[in-house]
C-alpha cells in the first residue's frame, strides 16, 4: 500500500464483519494501536440475490 499510495503510514487491518471474535479483536487492536483516531475506512461488502440465507458462526444471518 505504501508503495502504491506514497503514504508511509497508511495500514492495512483485516476486519471480517461476520465473526465476532474477528470484530472484538479489530477492536482491542485499535484501541492498543489506533492512536484514538480513524483517517479513512474502506469497507467492501457485495449485494447478494440468493434467496437463502447462511448462520454465521455466531449464529447471525
Amino acid at each position: 500500500l505504501s508503495q502504491e499510495t506514497g503514504y508511509t503510514r497508511a495500514q492495512v487491518w483485516i476486519l471480517d464483519l461476520a465473526n465476532f471474535v474477528s470484530v472484538r479483536e479489530f477492536a482491542d487492536r485499535f484501541e492498543r494501536e489506533g492512536g484514538g483516531r480513524l483517517d479513512i475506512l474502506v469497507e467492501n461488502a457485495g449485494i447478494s440475490s440468493q434467496t437463502t440465507y447462511q448462520q454465521t458462526g455466531d449464529g447471525y444471518s
